[in-house]
């Protein structure tokens, strides 16, 4: 499945492509034990890349640590992938910011 697969950084929007994006290829994945396709359950994976991203102006980590956001925190969102259950896709293009309430 490794082979198949590879991640892109620096893409912020979904059908163009941008001087910014770096395709890394990866190396391994660990699915979550408990995930189940039908209905998706625990639908995450840890990927280890065969190169390091680099951070800049244009791509940067998130923030995966459990950390709670007060209400009207400026948060960046993009809806890019499946929405719900049925396997609809997102039609969003873009990343767009919001604020949590």
């Amino acid at each position: 499945m490794e082979s198949e697969m590879s991640v892109v950084v620096g893409a912020h929007k979904l059908n163009e492509t941008e001087e910014s994006q770096v395709r890394h290829q990866i190396q391994s994945v660990v699915v979550h034990e408990d995930y189940t396709p039908s209905p998706p359950r625990y639908d995450i994976m840890l990927l280890r890349l065969r190169t390091s991203i680099r951070f800049n102006d244009k791509v940067s980590p998130i923030c995966v640590d459990g950390t709670r956001f007060p209400p009207d925190t400026e948060c960046w969102v993009t809806g890019w992938g499946a929405i719900d259950p049925n396997g609809k896709s997102s039609d969003i293009d873009d990343i767009d910011r919001l604020r949590l309430t």
